[in-house]
């Protein structure tokens, strides 16, 4: 495992019985070509699930079985809709003579199966959607961040941008900019590490475990 990934274990305990965890890695990079070890280490530990922390959820998806390969066909189709409609937007402010940071400074991403290009790994209750931006190397592998027609563009791996997203472990710069995520609280990331659960996709009454585990003030 990488240091980060051993910090969100660390940090985040991942389940006894993950679900997906194991599987055909040969008939993944079949469809999807090589992958990073790391994202075969995340797998092996968590699984697909949901990342919880009172009312806010990321949820990851595992390669390994149907559910997961249909979350991230939805996911490349819901990043190649808003990258379509988004550059629509943008060629309409240049022809009014308008600029800005996102179209100078974030050129929309390619997907799969482009390389460079993104390629879903999760996604969050605020429409963001996560995804590996990948490389011909896939241990040069980063992170590609979607917003409805907004892309930010980040220098780290999956578990790196976990471990700043949830538990504010890394340089904050990268997760303070409320385009890579929103939680209801406004503010960038998961309010408190102590707070965050992880659970299986076998685990559909979640936020019932939650609560159980967590209740609301005041009742």
């Amino acid at each position: 495992m990488t240091a980060a990934l051993d910090r969100l274990a660390e940090l985040i305990h991942p389940p006894a019985e993950p679900v997906a965890a194991d599987g055909d890695w040969a008939a993944v990079e079949a469809e999807y070509g090589p992958v990073p070890a790391r994202w075969k280490a995340f797998i092996r530990l968590y699984g697909s699930g949901w990342f919880v922390a009172d009312g806010d959820v990321l949820e990851v998806f595992s390669p390994l079985d149907p559910a997961g390969r249909e979350r991230i066909a939805f996911g490349l189709e819901v990043m190649g809709v808003e990258i379509t409609f988004g550059r629509e937007l943008d060629a309409a402010a240049r022809a009014r003579g308008e600029t800005g940071p996102w179209w100078e400074d974030e050129p929309y991403p390619d997907l799969h199966p482009a390389r460079p290009g993104g390629l879903p790994w999760g996604c969050n209750d605020q429409r963001a959607h996560f995804a590996h931006l990948t490389d011909l190397d896939p241990e040069r592998w980063t992170t590609v961040c979607s917003v409805e027609t907004r892309f930010r563009r980040l220098p780290c791996g999956m578990a790196e941008f976990l471990l700043g997203t949830l538990c504010r472990v890394g340089p904050s710069r990268w997760f303070d900019d409320p385009d890579v995520y929103v939680p209801r609280d406004g503010c960038g990331a998961f309010p408190d590490v102590r707070r965050v659960r992880f659970y299986t996709a076998a685990q559909h009454d979640y936020f019932a475990r939650y609560r159980a585990e967590f209740p609301r003030e005041g009742g």
